[in-house]
């Protein structure tokens, strides 16, 4: 249904100051009607999965944001501390050398030990600083995972990846698409469409000078038009084509991104429990023999004492963006806590077996062949400059 307004200067010779119109369409024969609604339903879907899927990316980037955050602050508390230590010691340093009561070796020693102090100091707070402003910035577009945060231990790649397949917004998406291509074809594969148009009119006209002017109704013309439409055969099966083309991009777009979704997941596996090991060998082995060392107020090792909390703190890193990665792939926030309790060698043979599965080189073949055979469809179809033909008649009593 449709309706008009408006003036013409034929009216307007004729003393008809407006024309109103309307127009109803009413179907006679559309067969490609129902399809062509499913595919727009399928892509409406798709657009909202793909909103869902940056809204989760974002959530995502502030949650971590705010968690690495606090890692560097945690990493200048370790350090700022000894900055002022470290300042009056090069002062110290810088006066007896003077006096020649210390070498040179000596003063470098100190003004290293400030230096590296400062700068580590410094770091830390000014990345602590951007991590937040991130995190602000990306606040408003959090959303909470559709996942709970319970305890998490992962035993083996396979249950985990069914788990984020079903999870991925962006598989999501890319099964609909496919869906949309394949209503699509369905839509194409149909010559022939007749409806009947509606048309009713209504003239006004308008005399007199005044401040309400008469105004008079020539007439409500009622005009009937029938309507067909007829679609080359050649360009069918163009239009066909290509959206076949389309469905099999998207079929092999699709395993590309389950492969990707498997490896990561299992990098991130594999990352989070080699951190966590590093940990465990921070808290029981590195650190205590340091901290032995630096009782003894010794400059050089209390140094390398804060010198390891801090690279402590850069595996802590490592462990919350692989715990991050994890959790986001499952759905879940970003800070749930998650054990990875694999073997690495069983995973790595489960990830084979999947991307034997998904062949990701003749994967990516499927994706270019696609991509060309489309193309190639939309381009013989503006080559020869196919068109659907329109045929209109006012039907007369």
């Amino acid at each position: 249904f449709s309706a008009g307004i408006g003036v013409q200067l034929q009216d307007m010779l004729s003393t008809q100051a407006l024309t109103l119109g309307a127009s109803l369409r009413l179907p006679i024969y559309d067969p490609a009607s129902k399809s062509a609604d499913n595919a727009y339903a399928f892509e409406t879907k798709a657009v909202i999965e793909e909103m869902a899927q940056a809204y989760a990316e974002r959530t995502r980037t502030g949650s971590a944001a705010a968690e690495q955050a606090k890692i560097w602050e945690d990493s200048a508390r370790v350090v700022d501390s000894k900055v002022t230590g470290a300042a009056s010691a090069l002062s110290d340093a810088i006066r007896g050398y003077r006096n020649g009561l210390v070498g040179p070796q000596a003063l470098r020693a100190a003004f290293e030990a400030w230096s590296w102090y400062m700068s580590a100091t410094v770091s830390a707070l000014s990345r602590a600083a951007l991590l937040h402003a991130q995190a602000d910035m990306e606040a408003p577009f959090a959303r909470t995972p559709p996942n709970g945060s319970a305890p998490l231990r992962l035993t083996g790649i396979d249950d985990a990846f069914k788990a984020a397949s079903e999870n991925s917004h962006s598989l999501a998406e890319i099964a609909s698409r496919q869906d949309a291509a394949e209503e699509m074809s369905r839509s194409a594969d149909h010559r022939i469409k007749a409806w009947l148009d509606i048309n009713v009119g209504l003239g006004m006209t308008a005399a007199g000078v005044g401040w309400l002017p008469s105004i008079g109704v020539t007439g409500i013309p009622v005009t009937p038009v029938f309507g067909f439409e007829l679609k080359p055969e050649e360009m069918r099966e163009l239009q066909v084509k290509q959206h076949d083309k389309q469905a099999q991009y998207y079929e092999a777009l699709k395993a590309r991104v389950e492969a990707g979704l498997a490896v990561q997941l299992y990098q991130s596996m594999v990352a989070l429990r080699s951190a966590q090991a590093r940990l465990e060998v921070f808290k029981t082995q590195l650190l205590p023999r340091l901290e032995a060392e630096a009782a003894s107020k010794d400059a050089q090792a209390v140094r390398r004492l804060d010198a390891a909390k801090l690279e402590r703190e850069q595996e802590n890193l490592d462990y919350l963006r692989a715990r991050g990665t994890i959790n986001f792939l499952l759905g879940r926030p970003t800070d749930a806590p998650v054990e990875a309790a694999i073997d690495e060698r069983e995973a790595l043979v489960a990830l084979s077996r999947l991307l034997a599965a998904k062949n990701p080189v003749a994967t990516q073949r499927r994706i270019l062949q696609a991509r060309v055979d489309t193309a190639k469809a939309v381009e013989e179809l503006i080559d020869k400059n196919l068109k659907v033909f329109h045929i209109e008649t006012v039907l007369n009593n």
